[in-house]
């Protein structure tokens, strides 16, 4: 008897795992990085450092949501060898970029000092606070335009070299920032350190896509309004997605900066970069889809059995990158940062449970871009935001930083829900065989759930007889072992039910197949 596990996601696995690859290697050095900062910048510049990463965040809000709706539009024209065509739509949307962001800069670089004021960021020996904000606004407003060449990348399904791509500029840029640390201690240096080595490495990705799709074209191809106005007719319904993405993970800091104070804000950073760092994992292997479903509109019944091989591949990443290391995550957030990531559990906790609901709304996402239905997603996303905003605000100032991830746990899961239902629905698909098919998978999920709570207990057990203000070495480390104990037990448990479960399914074909006579 042969039993494999998962064949038959061969064929959405091997983008997602190259992508997935690259993203387990930038999360180990991202999250490296962070006890380095936390040592050598210090708790309130630490905050400051994520304040000012957010900023950089929100400040992507003004590429208008153009990567997705880029790679929709140009994946078909590539695969069809329309190249100039697909030039013409790189054109377009450089053009509708650099707008954006030379419109916005007077405003933003205006408002920057009023905004150091309200959430207190400090100022630097080299630079002010307030020329930190207006640094960080120019370095976002150059990644967003040295970033099409990744992105082309992407769209060409060229999945090795955009993995490879992205673990340069995640190695290159955080190396860049701890070492800056390590050496001036300065916030300033480090900011600036990991602007320039990102901005650095996606110009050598630009070149390298140049020589990789050279232009033998002589003829230029400059922006047309019409082009402009069809990429943003896409792309606008997708901003409001955006915004909730940006309020969901990055708001929340300036709400606790603003009413808690910048240590709380140190404190919550730890929790919120960890669930990043574990989602982003699954986020950036199902963002290989969208080019596939952009292709794959023409036959729409291929595309929703690709559909549902990327969805149960999103709903067995949540389980390893999300469930696994919320059951362990008291010994691995101690193991990582002492007791600061200890008392950052709760909020870890509850980050989690939003961002599992959100991998499993990332397929629909796609589907819905591909189909030009942004419209859907942008619905889910104003509802999303319209609980987040109010609910955050609220139970910050009752609950603290964990008030505001709460707030944001239940904006994500509302959000996540209500755009799979809208997406079955536009594919003219019931959202009642979803919720059947949660039913059946139910007895699996229940009993590694149980699991799950167990070992959660037992690491919430031991640390809390170690001391967590002043956590050592000795103790850090027996943290990291026990917490890999527990993961690898956990995924060992997963894969023995699910081979059980191939196994079942392999002896039910076998036995339908055998006649009454004893035959095959």
């Amino acid at each position: 008897m042969r039993v494999r596990l998962f064949s038959e996601y061969r064929g959405v696995a091997t983008p997602a795992a190259l992508l997935i690859a690259a993203r387990i290697a930038n999360m180990l050095l991202g999250l490296a990085v962070i006890p380095v900062l936390l040592t050598f910048l210090g708790t309130e510049h630490f905050a400051a450092w994520a304040l000012l990463l957010a900023l950089g965040a929100a400040f992507s809000l003004l590429e208008l949501s153009m990567p997705p709706t880029y790679v929709r539009a140009v994946a078909p024209l590539m695969h069809a060898g329309r190249i100039r065509d697909a030039r013409q739509v790189t054109a377009n949307a450089l053009c509708i970029v650099f707008l954006s962001f030379g419109i916005a800069s007077v405003p933003l670089i205006a408002a920057a000092s009023l905004l150091v004021k309200a959430v207190g960021l400090p100022d630097g020996e080299l630079l002010s606070a307030t020329e930190l904000v207006v640094f960080v606004f120019i370095a976002s407003s150059l990644r967003a335009l040295l970033q099409f060449g990744s992105l082309k990348l992407n769209a060409a399904r060229k999945f090795g070299a955009l993995a490879t791509s992205s673990f340069l500029q995640s190695f290159a840029s955080n190396l860049a920032a701890a070492l800056a640390a390590i050496i001036s201690g300065k916030l300033e240096y480090a900011v600036i350190a990991f602007w320039a080595a990102q901005l650095l490495a996606l110009t050598a990705v630009g070149l390298a896509t140049q020589l990789t799709f050279p232009d033998r074209e002589t003829e230029h191809v400059g922006p047309s309004r019409s082009g402009m106005r069809e990429l943003l007719k896409h792309a606008l319904p997708l901003q409001v997605y955006d915004w909730a993405q940006v309020v969901s993970y990055q708001f929340d800091k300036f709400v606790i900066a603003a009413l808690a104070g910048l240590p709380a804000v140190a404190l919550y950073e730890v929790g919120n970069r960890s669930v990043l760092a574990l989602r982003s994992i699954p986020a950036s292997g199902i963002d290989s889809f969208l080019a596939t479903a952009a292709i794959g509109q023409a036959d729409r019944e291929s595309l929703w059995r690709e559909y549902l091989r990327i969805r149960n591949l999103a709903a067995i990443a949540t389980l390893v990158f999300i469930v696994a290391p919320l059951a362990v995550s008291p010994a691995m957030l101690y193991a990582w940062t002492g007791g600061v990531g200890y008392e950052a559990r709760w909020i870890f906790m509850c980050l989690s449970i939003g961002a599992a609901f959100s991998i499993a709304a990332l397929p629909a996402a796609a589907m819905v871009q591909a189909a030009g239905r942004s419209d859907l997603q942008a619905r889910a996303a104003i509802v999303s935001l319209a609980v987040n905003v109010p609910l955050s605000f609220l139970l910050v100032v009752y609950l603290g930083p964990v008030g505001a991830a709460s707030g944001t746990a239940v904006a994500m899961s509302l959000g996540a829900v209500l755009l799979i239902v809208a997406m079955y629905r536009a594919y003219g698909r019931r959202a009642g065989d979803a919720s059947a098919e949660i039913r059946n998978s139910l007895p699996a999920m229940s009993f590694f759930a149980l699991l799950c709570c167990v070992t959660w207990f037992f690491c919430e057990a031991w640390v809390q007889q170690l001391p967590t203000n002043g956590a050592t070495a000795s103790t850090r480390a027996t943290a990291t072992v026990i917490a890999m104990l527990g993961y690898f037990s956990l995924l060992s448990a997963l894969i023995l039910t699910s081979l059980r479960r191939e196994s079942a399914e392999w002896l039910r074909r076998r036995l339908a197949s055998i006649r009454p006579d004893g035959r095959h």
